[in-house]
């Protein structure tokens, strides 16, 4: 316990300050210094390791809410522009569907100065297959639609993806069905 004393010089008698004695009236106010008190508040040890609230989000949805960040210097303008995708998903993570608004934007603020971590849901990947003449091969999707297949998607040119969502995956495949194209789930 750590004890606070006012640091005061020698020979003050009176603390005198304005105040409030009902909700209309100012008056004067002294206080005897010799009614002040010592008293103990508890201490916080400095290294004391602080517990983070985790919540698990998909990457996109991490995606988004730090590139709002990443515009929006305060948390005013961060909380009130992020992305509408993050809302729901944050319900949908805490286990509240119909968390108000605030509530939601308590948890971005608290992520936004540290005090929770957003970390990437472990959700299934998938692989979509094609078998072309005796060969199966992977389909590969870029950013920019277009569909290429490999036998081995790690050697792929960048900016195509192999692993998908469960959704991406059934779009894929419903893209190609003149290949009958087949969804994989990965194994970790």
């Amino acid at each position: 316990m750590t004890k606070y004393v006012l640091d005061l010089p020698e020979g003050v008698k009176f603390i005198v300050g304005k105040g409030y004695m009902m909700l209309s009236e100012k008056e004067l106010l002294r206080i005897p210094v010799e009614n002040l008190q010592e008293y103990n508040a508890p201490t916080v040890a400095e290294d004391a390791p602080v517990e983070k609230r985790v919540i698990e989000l998909p990457d996109d949805v991490i995606g988004g809410v730090q590139n709002a960040k990443y515009y929006w210097k305060n948390v005013a303008g961060f909380v009130l522009n992020v992305p509408s995708i993050v809302f729901p998903e944050i319900r949908k993570s805490i286990g509240e569907p119909h968390a108000s608004y605030d509530k939601v934007a308590d948890i971005l603020g608290s992520w936004y100065f540290g005090n929770i971590e957003f970390v990437a849901k472990k959700e299934p990947k998938f692989e979509v297959v094609v078998k072309i003449g005796t060969v199966t091969k992977k389909a590969l999707l870029s950013d920019a639609n277009y569909v290429a297949f490999y036998s081995d998607p790690e050697h792929a040119p960048s900016g195509y993806q192999y692993l998908f969502s469960d959704e991406q995956a059934d779009e894929l495949v419903a893209g190609l069905t003149a290949l009958n194209a087949r969804k994989v789930k990965v194994e970790e």
